[in-house]
């Protein structure tokens, strides 16, 4: 039973075409007089939507975006006047599966369109994507646009964080600053060509970023040399190549630079630590500071902790954290081999 919504904002019509609806078995009907009662009602993932394309409180493009937002998979039909018929059609890229014309042999394009959306459930070839591409392709470059901040937060924030560091320590320490500068930029041209990597992976398949192992090693190398956090660093990085796979290595790359940063930016500690180590069947990372603290309870999480947490869950593997007040703030992270 597919659930059916039609949207009318006219009596007589929705009398009308709920009677045709009925007659050709078009089951589960639920039947609306406007625009929010329509949006109001999608929280019942409809299956069909007949909608009128002009009403009182939305236009039907308003609509289809809210429409296609919530329930993408849902077949749109638009019910349009003669007049409307040229805007009507120029909605078909926007995901609508058909129209009905008014007043023009409605029961005969009711059937066509019950085998249509038959057609498509039943062929495994083709679904409800084959009919809304440009919607998808939307969708797409919002997801692509997503993906490619939280790359940038994670992966190259926290080189330009540790840059920070030498910046400051040369701030701090004059007459060591040309060495702490020299770092820094190092680090800055390293930052640089990771969006360079980045957004080359955006066009080929094919990357030219050093392997995993020579990535986290490099990272470590620049947080050991700055001297504003002491860090105590053990890493047992050999293997990780072939241990993990691409989309994995890359996670943990990431895991650790966001945790670093998290650390240099808020957490006041003068020293730190960095631990990974290669057990049986676990990968662990702990990364530990000594600062200010906070109470977990009452701490929101910003974008960085959520991609931390997003990505461990991406490998299947689980994280404890502990931090209180004045106590320093401790992450145990173990992934699967």
């Amino acid at each position: 039973m597919m659930r059916t919504f039609l949207v009318d904002d006219d009596s007589f019509c929705r009398n009308y075409y709920s009677q045709l609806l009925q007659d050709e078995k078009f089951e589960d009907l639920h039947v609306f007089s406007s625009g929010t009662e329509l949006l109001n009602g999608l929280i019942e993932k409809p299956e069909i939507i007949f909608l009128d394309y002009y009403l009182d409180d939305y236009n039907g493009l308003e609509l289809i975006d809210r429409i296609n937002e919530s329930c993408p998979n849902t077949f749109i039909i638009i019910l349009s006047g003669q007049q409307d018929i040229e805007v009507t059609v120029n909605l078909m890229h926007k995901g609508v599966l058909d129209y009905i014309k008014k007043g023009n042999n409605e029961k005969a394009k009711l059937r066509e369109i019950k085998a249509k959306i038959k057609n498509l459930q039943n062929n495994k070839n083709k679904s409800i994507d084959n009919v809304r591409p440009s919607y998808l392709i939307n969708i797409g470059k919002l997801k692509a646009k997503k993906e490619l901040a939280d790359e940038l937060h994670d992966n190259v924030n926290p080189l330009l964080a540790t840059s920070k560091l030498f910046l400051d320590s040369a701030l701090s320490r004059p007459n060591n600053s040309r060495e702490y500068i020299k770092e820094s930029k190092t680090i800055i041209l390293t930052a640089i060509n990771e969006i360079r990597a980045l957004c080359h992976s955006y066009v080929a398949e094919s990357s030219t970023k050093e392997n995993i192992e020579q990535r986290i090693e490099g990272f470590l190398a620049f947080l050991s040399k700055q001297k504003k956090i002491k860090f105590l660093i053990e890493a047992q990085i050999d293997g990780l190549c072939t241990i993990l796979n691409n989309e994995s290595q890359q996670n943990l790359l990431l895991i650790i630079k966001e945790l670093a940063n998290n650390l240099i930016k808020y957490s006041n500690s003068t020293t730190a630590e960095i631990k990974l180590s290669q057990k049986d069947k676990f990968i662990e990372l702990v990364v530990k500071d000594f600062g200010k603290g906070f109470d977990i309870a009452n701490q929101s999480s910003g974008l960085g902790t959520k991609n931390v947490i997003e990505r461990i869950k991406q490998m299947n593997g689980f994280y404890k954290l502990n931090s209180k007040p004045g106590k320093g703030c401790t992450w145990n992270v173990k992934i699967p081999k």
